[in-house]
């Protein structure tokens, strides 16, 4: 593909052809000024270089926008990505916890349950903290319970 080339003039008179990026250098360098003219092939007249040079800035901050925002897609993405690798780790280290903490209160079931029931069956006695099987019950009632208490909070 030929690159498109385009004559520059100044006061009237033709300074040189020149391609796209060369304009762009020249312009930086201040060697060609926005009072300058171009033309291309194809065109019906003489343009104002400012018009050439204001649309290569806009071109140039749309390229620059679009490398900005693949770039900030591109962060977007690695953000998820990581987001999603911890997640899946997370996932990982829970799945144990979760079977542990159930093992847990299922083991503290029956001690809550036993301990419950003893402590229930020997309230209502007058007797069952002075001595006796009752006093013992009741002990081993609240220690079941304790122990119950202790691994379902784990």
């Amino acid at each position: 593909m030929e690159t498109p080339s385009f004559k520059v003039s100044r006061a009237g008179v033709e300074i040189g052809t020149y391609e796209l990026s060369r304009i762009q250098e020249l312009v930086a360098e201040k060697k060609l000024l926005p009072t300058d003219h171009y033309w291309q092939s194809g065109m019906t007249g003489w343009k104002s270089l400012s018009a050439l040079i204001e649309a290569m800035e806009i071109n140039r901050r749309e390229r620059q926008e679009d490398t900005e925002r693949v770039k900030l897609d591109e962060k977007e993405a690695k953000q998820s990505l990581a987001l999603q690798a911890a997640l899946e780790r997370h996932d990982e280290k829970e799945t144990p916890f979760d079977i542990e903490r159930i093992l847990l209160i299922l083991v503290a079931l029956p001690f809550l349950y036993y301990g419950g029931a003893t402590i229930m069956n020997n309230m209502g006695r007058s007797d069952s903290f002075v001595s006796g099987p009752q006093s013992t019950a009741m002990t081993n009632g609240l220690l079941c319970f304790g122990i119950g208490v202790l691994l379902a909070k784990r």
